[in-house]
């Protein structure tokens, strides 16, 4: 079994994503090791954006990397 996609062209690298799409659970970890409750009061507040995959609430929740640099670039506070 390769681990190339299945739609790679044999002897073709796949390109890597250079902006992921994360998880809810590594979303948490990215952002310092929030709790995944704060992670969806954040969402629910229009703080972070997330990326829904599919219909309806049973559908998979993504978070983009850099929605989440930019939120936590936005979130530092200077004294």
């Amino acid at each position: 079994m390769s681990d190339q996609p299945r739609d790679a062209k044999p002897g073709k690298r796949a390109t890597p994503n250079p902006d992921p799409l994360l998880t809810k659970a590594a979303a948490c970890e990215y952002l310092g090791g929030i709790t995944p409750p704060t992670l969806d009061r954040w969402v629910a507040k229009g703080r972070l954006p997330k990326v829904k995959y599919g219909p309806g609430r049973g559908s998979a929740v993504r978070f983009r990397r850099s929605d989440l640099d930019k939120f936590l670039n936005e979130s530092v506070q200077t004294s």
